[in-house]
């Protein structure tokens, strides 16, 4: 990766090590609608037919680049 011609250098050259603040937020909505959705499934007794899966970081080559 370059910026204005050069490759950036420093702590914050590090891009693909950053906390995902968005990533996190969804991880986190997504655990509280399976938290609710069981707890719905407790109290009616009937499972609903949408499932909401479980997020998991993604492995392997970085999409940012560099």
């Amino acid at each position: 990766m370059r910026v204005d011609g050069r490759r950036p250098e420093g702590p914050d050259a590090d891009w693909i090590h950053l906390p995902d603040p968005v990533a996190d937020a969804i991880r986190g909505l997504s655990e509280r609608l399976g938290a609710i959705e069981r707890r719905l499934e407790a109290i009616d007794g009937e499972r609903s037919e949408a499932v909401v899966r479980q997020l998991r970081r993604k492995q392997g080559p970085s999409t940012a680049g560099g």
